[in-house]
């Protein structure tokens, strides 16, 4: 029986595509798309908190965790405990973390380029605003009742 075309299938098809697509170009430098991505979201200089990199990343903490665990072994990120609250870690770049990331953006350009070029600007400005609206709308669902 044929799967019916929907909305949660289509957006898992683009998310899953792109994301094969990231991992192809980054495959050389040993980095997941998924690593990259907290890479993209971290700064040498200023610190931020685990947490909020779960945040900013759309994760959950045990996977940033994880992330963060492998890219330290790779020297790329330092992170320590935060003076004020022991229960906050932040997390920043190395200098050859900083270095690795400016390398990967120009690897993933390619990826990048035919998003932007398969678009129109209006259509991608059209369809950032509606997968924010599906965003939106699915983080404020309420949970379904025992």
């Amino acid at each position: 029986m044929p799967v019916p075309e929907s909305i949660p299938l289509r957006l898992r098809r683009s998310y899953l595509a792109l994301h094969r697509q990231t991992t192809l170009f980054l495959e050389s430098s040993g980095i997941t798309a998924d690593q990259f991505v907290c890479l993209l979201f971290l700064e040498q200089k200023t610190p931020v908190s685990q947490t909020e990199l779960a945040r900013l990343t759309d994760s959950d903490k045990n996977t940033i965790s994880a992330i963060l665990n492998r890219l330290e072994k790779k020297a790329l990120i330092c992170r320590t405990v935060f003076e004020q609250d022991q229960r906050i870690r932040q997390v920043w770049l190395t200098e050859k973390g900083e270095s690795i990331r400016e390398s990967l953006i120009s690897d993933v350009l390619p990826v990048n380029d035919r998003l932007k070029n398969t678009l129109t600007p209006g259509e991608t400005f059209l369809l950032l605003s509606l997968l924010r609206k599906v965003t939106d709308s699915l983080t404020t669902l309420p949970p379904p009742e025992p």
